[in-house]
């Protein structure tokens, strides 16, 4: 489980915010150039040309940031009454050409930190080629919401499993409250299985599945306890992936790459993944805005002006929760 580091708010009701995965200064050093031995900090600091690489038992620390006052929706980095400050920002490129944008950070009573916009692979190596000082908010990192990964069999309205990879928009597809209901859109990205975009692999039975069941790790999967045994005072809750991981039968698989496809219908429904209830995609402010770049330009090419009201199914987000599956 991830450290969590806290931003302290003032006095008064703290603004929105929002959770993100950053990792500290020391665990992401220059191994070879000018700079040897030295973490990714000030612009001064480092020089175009070193590789850095991130410790490969380095854990992610839990930053809770505030959002800025958009649009565009941001992170408030820049805020001397939460001790919260950008150092820089630097452009890296992998061995195979990826290109990666890293913040540098300062944490009041915390220490430095690295902010990855999107997910960096443990033990490998990144050529910086680009440092500058910025000011103002930063920039969202992306997420993959409510996705599965290519092969996921989904229970269309005739009963029979699909691929989620072979369904088209209009196509029928069996929901828990709502019957079938007609697929408005399929949102796809291929990705760099690592960080928080390597999916989250459910063993067989585990939860009721009949067969593996591999999604991203902010989907939300619903789970069922007579008595509310969530402590949600509702016997049914859903749980976000990440939260179930227990490095047995359900674990992060991190190799590679992964495709993942998102299912978009009229409303917020839950479908049936490997026969198990699983959320479609919900269309609000917090996860389109933090959408990787190629499902966002399908969502804005497709359904510019679709919006969703969250189910009001009580959410459950405790870091032990996968205590209540033994």
């Amino acid at each position: 489980m991830s450290d969590r580091a806290f931003v302290s708010h003032p006095t008064g009701a703290a603004p929105p915010g929002i959770s993100v995965e950053a990792f500290a200064a020391d665990d992401f050093r220059v191994r070879l150039g000018a700079a040897t031995g030295a973490p990714l900090g000030a612009v001064g600091d480092v020089a175009p040309g070193d590789i850095c690489r991130l410790a490969p038992r380095a854990q992610p620390r839990r930053l809770d940031l505030a959002i800025a006052a958009g649009p565009p929706r941001s992170l408030a980095a820049d805020d001397p009454d939460r001790g919260v400050g950008i150092v820089a920002e630097h452009r890296l490129i992998a061995e195979d050409g990826e290109t990666v944008t890293v913040l540098a950070l300062r944490v009041g009573g915390t220490g430095a930190f690295v902010l990855p916009l999107s997910p960096l692979v443990r033990g490998a190596d990144y050529t910086l080629i680009g440092s500058h000082a910025r000011a103002g908010g930063l920039p969202l990192p992306d997420r993959v919401a409510a996705a599965f990964t290519a092969g996921t069999h989904i229970v269309a309205a005739d009963g029979r499993p699909h691929p989620v990879e072979r369904l088209v928009p209009g196509m029928p597809i069996l929901t828990r409250d709502h019957g079938p209901q007609r697929l408005r859109s399929l949102l796809r990205a291929r990705l760099r299985a690592a960080g928080d975009h390597a999916p989250v692999v459910i063993a067989p039975g585990t939860i009721g599945n009949a067969a593996e069941l591999a999604i991203s790790p902010y989907h939300r999967i619903l789970l069922y306890r007579p008595g509310g045994a969530h402590g949600a005072g509702s016997p049914e809750s859903f749980v976000q992936a990440r939260h179930l991981v227990d490095g047995a039968r359900i674990r992060r698989r991190e190799a590679g790459y992964v495709d993942y496809v998102s299912l978009v219908f009229d409303r917020h429904e839950v479908i049936f993944a490997e026969g198990f209830p699983c959320e479609s995609l919900c269309l609000t402010p917090a996860v389109t805005d933090r959408l990787p770049g190629a499902m966002l330009a399908e969502l804005a090419a497709h359904l510019p002006d679709l919006r969703h009201v969250p189910r009001p199914t009580p959410v459950t987000a405790h870091a032990d929760l996968a205590d209540l599956l033994r």
